[in-house]
């Protein structure tokens, strides 16, 4: 994986809708997209698989389903051109 924090990776939103959201933090098991670890808010991605980690809606692997993913072995190649969805760092892409 090389993907660094500030870099942009590109979430399926249903396996099918690309957006682009910017890394703010990784720790040993989450990308975090959006927000942070400490207060809950972003996008959390499992560092090892790239799946979505929401533990309130039981997504991750631990349950063995997700709603969304990122692929962790390369960074966005769309360009973020829109307003911040949610936190700092989160963008709808051009074209949906």
């Amino acid at each position: 994986m090389d993907i660094r924090v500030g870099e942009f990776v590109t979430r399926m939103l249903g396996f099918t809708i690309p957006m682009s959201v910017r890394v703010t933090k990784i720790t040993d098991t989450l990308i975090i997209c959006g927000g942070d670890e400490t207060d809950h808010t972003g996008y959390w991605f499992d560092r090892r698989t790239g799946v979505e980690v929401d533990e309130e809606i039981g997504w991750g692997p631990q349950f063995r389903f997700s709603g969304s993913f990122i692929d962790v072995d390369k960074p966005s190649s769309l360009e973020p051109i829109a307003e911040p969805l949610m936190g700092e760092g989160s963008f709808v892409p051009p074209t949906l």
